[in-house]
């Protein structure tokens, strides 16, 4: 019998975040009953259409009137908790993508799932909000996993543990980077950075 993953990601778009919960979720789909819930207002996203997981909607978008993205973030969070509450059992572990999503941890803890965070992030604004999702993650993770050591040298978890796994590419990007370099034997292509050279992406300059 396969264990049971609930995924949950606020905002499936094409940003690096959901690229790489993408990546994870087609490895443990592979072992794992998946399940995914997300929002994606347009209508396509890195974690759309992925084999054998489950997809779940929910509603969330960005507005530029900062009162109605928060209205909509509130409201994801309700959705969120009143949907894992009835499904979450004490065997399933929940997958939460970056620390968001806080009513899904919530539900988690009162089922108590095993938590797992994937963080991605330091720049949460304003403080007092990335202050409240830190202490919900601390509180209720069993484990978090950051995305680099600068990540993970922005927040002092003392409850979960924590370990430092670094984004990589998927093997189809690999291929085609090995067509191109075949197609160029002048130039061959040997790196690409797919970031910006900031310190956060483990770029020091």
């Amino acid at each position: 019998m396969k264990n049971r993953i609930i995924a949950v990601h606020l905002l499936n778009d094409r940003s690096g975040s959901p690229l790489i919960m993408r990546q994870a979720l087609e490895v443990l789909q592979e072992h794992n009953e998946v399940i995914l819930y997300t929002a994606t207002p347009s209508g396509d996203g890195f974690l759309s259409k992925i084999k054998n997981v489950q997809e779940r909607a929910l509603f969330y978008k960005w507005h530029n009137n900062k009162l109605v993205t928060l209205f909509y973030f509130l409201a994801a969070q309700l959705s969120l908790f009143m949907q894992l509450i009835m499904v979450l059992k004490k065997d399933d572990t929940l997958y939460i993508n970056t620390l968001l999503p806080f009513g899904a941890a919530f539900a988690g803890a009162l089922k108590r799932s095993k938590i797992v965070y994937h963080v991605h992030e330091t720049s949460l604004k304003p403080a007092f909000l990335k202050s409240f999702l830190f202490q919900v993650a601390n509180r209720s993770a069993s484990e978090v996993i950051f995305v680099s050591n600068y990540v993970a040298g922005h927040y002092h978890f003392t409850k979960p543990r924590t370990e430092v796994i670094y984004n990589c590419l998927p093997d189809s990007f690999i291929k085609k980077t090995e067509n191109i370099s075949r197609l160029n034997l002048k130039h061959p292509f040997t790196v690409t950075m797919l970031c910006s050279l900031k310190e956060y992406k483990g770029i020091y300059h």
